[in-house]
């Protein structure tokens, strides 16, 4: 990668990162004040490639809890750190379908894939972010497999 690549990367992911923390001051009931809150933001987009800080929404909580996920796996290494988040909950039209479905993204730090296995789930999505100090941030998006 060039010198100039570099460099707009990371001012592109910069970039994001104060659009994320102006969302978050707009939003309110967050305490943005709080001494380290920004700069943990900063160093969180930091951590991770441009990558991340292209696919994330900014207008969701999301970047919260994966730094969370990431900060209890940093605090604890002999754990697994996950979290599940439902999004929409689809009832299907029964002249179309007999069934229902389920959409569920799945935010999980260290997933195995037997657990979405053990659990039912169609993962419709994987994205796979790898921080600088060594970890991994997995964010599936799943649905419920039809005959579960």
């Amino acid at each position: 990668m060039s010198w100039a690549s570099s460099t707009l990367r990371s001012q592109t992911k910069k970039d994001i990162c104060a659009l994320y923390v102006e969302h978050l001051v707009a939003r309110g009931g967050l305490d943005v004040e709080s001494p380290g809150f920004i700069e943990g933001i900063k160093q969180h987009f930091d951590s991770l490639p441009t990558r991340y800080a292209l696919d994330v929404n900014v207008d969701n909580l999301d970047v919260l809890s994966h730094k969370r996920l990431l900060d209890e796996a940093r605090a604890d290494t002999s754990v697994v750190s996950f979290s599940i988040r439902p999004v929409a909950f689809i009832v299907q039209g029964r002249d179309e379908y007999d069934e229902r479905g389920m959409s569920l993204p799945v935010p999980a730090f260290g997933s195995s894939p037997n657990l979405q296995a053990d659990l039912g789930l169609n993962i419709r999505e994987a994205h796979v972010f790898n921080t600088h100090d060594g970890f991994s941030l997995d964010v599936f998006v799943v649905d419920r497999a039809k005959d579960s």
